[in-house]
């Protein structure tokens, strides 16, 4: 059952930052908190919202009007993008 998206302010910047393509160590470095947090923040939203992924938390948010789709990366990153580590992560 979905509920409310984004019950504190702190969730609603993360929604948006992940909606940018923010990795969890840029999501950190913005949030002022651990790696740690922003996955259990993340995991919290995706749980309340019975989503797999963050492009279905991304998807959703947009389809109740949360987030504007022009706003939003919902592909993933290019294997050639600068933003990638060594792992394929941001």
């Amino acid at each position: 059952m979905r509920t409310e998206l984004a019950r504190t302010r702190e969730d609603r910047v993360l929604l948006e930052l992940v909606a940018l393509g923010s990795g969890d160590k840029e999501l950190a470095d913005r949030l002022g908190i651990s790696g740690s947090a922003v996955k259990k923040r993340l995991a919290r939203l995706r749980r309340r919202l019975s989503a797999p992924n963050r492009i279905s938390l991304v998807r959703y948010a947009i389809a109740i009007g949360f987030l504007d789709a022009s706003s939003c990366r919902l592909e993933p990153r290019s294997e050639d993008d600068p933003a990638r580590d060594n792992l394929g992560r941001k």
